[in-house]
Order: C-alpha cells, then structure tokens, then sequence
C-alpha cells in the first residue's frame, strides 16, 4: 500500500523518547521518497494510527511508554489490523 502523498513511502515512528522521535522525523522528512505521517509513544496511539492512515513502513522500538518489550506487542497487532504492512525485524 504506497501512500499518495508528498513522499513514496509513509512511514509511522514509534519511541517512548521525545528528541529521538523528533531526530528521526526530521532526519526522514529530509529525504523526498519518505514522509512521517504519525509519530508515537504507545501500542495504542501507534494501532490507530495504522487504522486510519496508510502506513508503508512501521519503525518501532523494542520498549514503548508501555513497558519493557512492549513493542514486540505491538509489532504483533500491526501484523492482525494490517496484514499488507510485511514484518521486518531488525535489532541493530
């Protein structure tokens, strides 16, 4: 699912840490081919954003505002609500 707006790839960045989200925004906004549609700190902020939007890549980071390991979770729930969105994992 490619978003039709100002970049090729949508992108939704999840992390519980303020200036890491708004670093890694800034840094993909700067490339023309991706566009941070929604940033977030929680599953469930992160699922609706996923709802509503069309989301190409989903960044997240392993512990959420939700506790630790919870963005296993959530990369979990995105795979149930989005089943176009492919899994990829990455731990580096």
């Amino acid at each position: 699912m490619i978003s039709p707006k100002r970049g090729d790839i949508s992108v939704l960045f999840a992390s519980p840490n303020m200036l890491t989200r708004e670093l890694m925004m800034q840094a993909l906004n700067r490339h023309k081919h991706f566009h941070v549609i929604a940033t977030t700190t929680n599953e469930e902020d992160a699922i609706k954003a996923v709802r509503s939007r069309a989301v190409d890549v989903a960044l997240i980071r392993v512990t959420l505002a939700d506790g630790p390991l919870s963005g296993f979770g959530l990369l979990r729930k995105i795979c149930e609500c989005a089943p176009d969105l492919p899994p990829e994992n990455s731990t580096s």
